[in-house]
């Protein structure tokens, strides 16, 4: 039911956003947006942009499309390249991680799955995927790491990886 309710959920945002526009297709779903796709990755990218030329983003960020001063640890700086195209891939990649991690949890039974997918599918979850808010990226690892953790007991380096995933986040 979950899978069910996710698919038809992420296809319904992808047709209004298709064929509407960024801006009104999200609005259309309840989202409050601006004209700038993926948002809150592109802060990380513009950081990343001014440190290279010299700069320091956690003062001044111009690359940002909003003049953001960079407020993440500095490792986000070191993971991504100096360029504003990467956020888009950034943000494409970490909604798929997260909807990976969601659907490796293991079964749950068809009320739980329906709650679950219909809670996916609230405007404040969909604003995080519209922004390409980065606790994406920490959904995706403390999914990992869950799924790792209750691995078989034959299967020791899956859950080193989860206590790892788990420790990370």
């Amino acid at each position: 039911m979950t899978l069910v309710l996710l698919l038809a959920g992420a296809l319904a945002v992808t047709w209004l956003v298709q064929s509407r526009g960024w801006s009104r297709g999200w609005r259309t779903w309840g989202v409050a947006t601006g004209e700038v796709s993926w948002l809150d990755l592109r802060v990380v990218a513009g950081a990343a942009q001014t440190r290279s030329e010299g700069g320091d983003p956690y003062v001044s960020n111009p690359h940002d499309p909003m003049g953001r001063p960079f407020n993440y640890p500095s490792l986000w700086l070191a993971l991504f390249p100096a360029t504003g195209s990467v956020a888009v891939l950034a943000g494409g990649a970490a909604v798929v991680a997260a909807g990976v991690a969601l659907l490796a949890t293991g079964p749950t039974t068809g009320l739980a799955g329906g709650v679950i997918g219909l809670l996916l599918l609230s405007p404040a979850l969909v604003l995080g995927v519209e922004r390409g808010n980065t606790d994406l990226i920490v959904f995706a690892l403390v999914g990992a790491g869950r799924r790792c953790s209750v691995a078989r007991a034959g299967s020791a380096p899956m859950r080193e990886w989860g206590c790892w995933c788990s420790r990370a986040c």
